[in-house]
């Protein structure tokens, strides 16, 4: 992630997760759930099976375009003792200039999608 996203929404979901949206330099959002240490997802990659689910994030949830990101680390543009799951909306159909042909994936529908992962994330744990 690059420091130079600015960060349209943060805020806590209905699931009580930590969420944000960005929009990146490439002219599309991202959006972002945050899951605690105490959360059976917690520095799993979204991409490698989980030993506690025997399946990758990345095949549990339905988020646009699926999964596409997981950390944390110093070059997340928030600071927080959270692992993050995120999306972006840079996929084919997607565009970054509302001008453009295909879907400008906006700010209410990039916090509709953090709701439904941060849901379907919570329903996971124990």
């Amino acid at each position: 992630m690059r420091k130079s996203s600015t960060i349209e929404a943060d805020w806590i979901t209905s699931a009580g997760l930590r969420a944000i949206v960005i929009f990146g330099r490439l002219g599309f959002h991202c959006g972002y759930v945050g899951v605690p240490s105490s959360h059976p997802l917690f520095g799993v990659k979204y991409s490698e099976p989980s030993q506690r689910y025997g399946k990758a994030p990345e095949d549990m949830f339905d988020v646009h375009g699926g999964l596409t990101y997981s950390g944390g680390e110093d070059d997340f543009p928030v600071e927080s003792d959270l692992w993050w799951f995120g999306y972006d909306c840079g996929h084919l159909g997607d565009v970054s200039d509302i001008c453009s042909e295909g879907v400008f994936r906006d700010l209410d529908y990039c916090k509709a999608e953090c709701e439904s992962l941060a849901k379907q994330i919570s329903e996971v744990a124990p």
